[in-house]
């Protein structure tokens, strides 16, 4: 520690910063305000900005984005944003990936989402916040979520959002298989 020290600092720094960082994000959520990214950003610019921090702890993670996104509003745009998130932070946390595939299709009538990493696995999902909260959130626009895991390697997550849609669609969880 003593042959570098300024490192250390600088890392230890940037770590608070981070945990700052998620708090407020947290306090926000919360109170069921905005997504901080989203103040300042529109969501294609925010999912950049996501990846990037992501990237910044050792993660790999690929986005790629299809077709024009039409701003639906803030809620629709947030919500993206978060389950996104969410899904990054599974895959880091319990996980342990080192290498996340984010997809995004925007279509006139549909927004699919698919979210793939090279964890560990799982046989058996132990829903949490994370998943819970990503279930309600799809749910409140009327999207479908399903994900999982085979067992010996990975997670997926896929999920679609009607664009618009007057009436609601059922909430899908479970296996992929």
């Amino acid at each position: 520690l003593s042959k570098n020290e300024q490192h250390l600092k600088s890392k230890l720094e940037e770590a608070l910063s981070i945990a700052k960082d998620g708090l407020s994000e947290l306090r926000r959520s919360v109170y069921g305000l905005c997504s901080k990214n989203l103040d300042t950003y529109n969501l294609i610019n925010a999912l950049k900005e996501l990846t990037g921090e992501f990237e910044a702890t050792g993660i790999k993670v690929d986005l790629s984005i299809e077709g024009r996104c039409i701003e639906e509003g803030i809620n629709y745009s947030d919500t993206i944003f978060k389950v996104c998130k969410e899904a990054l932070t599974n895959s880091l946390k319990h996980g342990k990936a080192t290498h996340i595939s984010v997809f995004i299709e925007f279509t006139p009538v549909l927004t699919k989402i698919f979210i793939i990493d090279n964890g560990i696995g799982c046989l058996e999902i132990k829903k949490g916040m994370g998943l819970s909260g990503m279930e309600q959130r799809i749910a409140k626009i009327n999207g479908n979520i399903v994900y999982g895991s085979d067992g010996e390697k990975g997670f997926s997550i896929h999920i679609e959002i009607p664009v618009t849609s007057s009436e609601p669609s059922h909430n899908i969880k479970g296996v992929l298989s």
